[in-house]
């Protein structure tokens, strides 16, 4: 394709960052990809994987949507120690130090993308490893949870979750 200066490349670039997309238009087939399978920051996209998981142990009877859990703000970290996690949506800030059920932390997660709802989530899944173990099982290959979200020592070192834009594009594809 050409590149032209007022068109999608002329937008991203006057944007700023590091762009990596893919796109499939699942009726026609048509593939976009720039910078697609390289890796990015996962950020909140990788709350997917954790929801994924969660009804993954759902399925498997581990525990019930409606079952409560308890909500605190501490984690262990990557690099040892443990951080604090603030949490966002008003449900999950009332909610500290009291339970919640898992339902309205997978709410809060995805709509409210509350960090702490995501990391009792992490936790109740197993962990950051059990997550990206799961994610193996879809065919991501190179995508991973690496650590509890907001961990900042961790990031700070390196230790950082990672999305490929094909590989997210691709698990979208086959829950649609």
């Amino acid at each position: 394709h050409r590149h032209r200066r007022g068109g999608a490349d002329g937008r991203l670039a006057r944007a700023g960052g590091t762009w990596g997309i893919y796109f499939r238009d699942l009726e026609t087939g048509e593939t976009i990809e720039r910078d697609a399978r390289r890796l990015f920051h996962a950020a909140s996209t990788m709350k997917l994987l954790v929801l994924m998981k969660v009804h993954r142990d759902l399925e498997d009877e581990k525990y019930r949507l409606d079952d409560e859990i308890p909500v605190h703000d501490t984690f262990p970290g990557a690099v040892g120690g443990q951080f604090r996690t603030d949490p966002e949506a008003p449900a999950v800030r009332e909610a500290v130090g009291k339970s919640m059920r898992i339902r309205d932390l997978l709410e809060c997660m995805i709509v409210a993308s509350d960090n702490l709802a995501t990391n009792v989530l992490i936790e109740k899944a197993g962990g950051p490893r059990a997550v990206t173990e799961h994610a193996r099982l879809h065919g991501l290959e190179r995508t991973t949870v690496a650590r509890y979200i907001m961990d900042e020592k961790a990031f700070e070192a390196g230790l950082s979750s990672r999305a490929e834009p094909r590989e997210m594009g691709l698990l979208l594809e086959k829950l649609w």
